[in-house]
């Protein structure tokens, strides 16, 4: 017998002791349903950065490919319960290209360089990023899927600034009586 609890954690965003990963994001002016599907075709994922200072709300673009590693990676529950740097560039595929040419193999991560020790990863990461408009610190909430193929319509995340106590769920597996 198994019991599936889901309890709310409340937490400050300064108290994670986890790298915090870089989504790379453009931002999008266009909001028409044809627009947004052609985005799609070209392998962008259309989002919603929520929350902003005065209550308001960013459109933007991610590379489909990025989020969908971040959601196989973690699922539902590990996206609804992390947080992201959401860096926000002039040029997504420029900065996309300049960011995987740029990144060490693996292997070599953890033999870099001593005299950037002072930095933490995720502002070693942001450095590489070309274009670098602003940053935001966010916390996924939900991602979008079509019920048919499982494709990823839109991600929606919540800005979190490191002073800003939040509350996520956090899944519970019970077993036994």
């Amino acid at each position: 017998q198994s019991i599936n609890w889901c309890i709310q954690r409340s937490f400050a965003s300064t108290a994670l002791n986890y790298d915090i990963e870089t989504l790379i994001a453009q931002r999008r002016d266009i909001t028409t349903k044809s627009a947004v599907r052609q985005l799609r075709k070209k392998g962008k994922l259309p989002g919603t950065l929520q929350s902003l200072p005065g209550n308001t709300s960013l459109d933007l673009i991610f590379s489909a490919k990025q989020i969908a590693a971040e959601w196989r990676k973690h699922g539902r529950s590990g996206w609804a319960c992390r947080l992201y740097n959401i860096v926000i560039v002039d040029d997504l595929d420029a900065a996309l290209a300049a960011s995987a040419a740029q990144s060490p193999p693996p292997s070599t991560a953890s033999s870099s360089s001593s005299s950037s020790s002072s930095l933490d990863p995720p502002q070693e990461e942001e450095q590489q990023i070309k274009g670098i408009i602003e940053t935001y610190r966010a916390l996924g909430r939900l991602i979008h899927m079509t019920s048919s193929t499982g494709e990823l319509e839109n991600a929606t995340l919540l800005y979190t600034p490191p002073e800003r106590r939040v509350k996520v769920n956090v899944p519970l597996k019970i077993w036994g009586k």
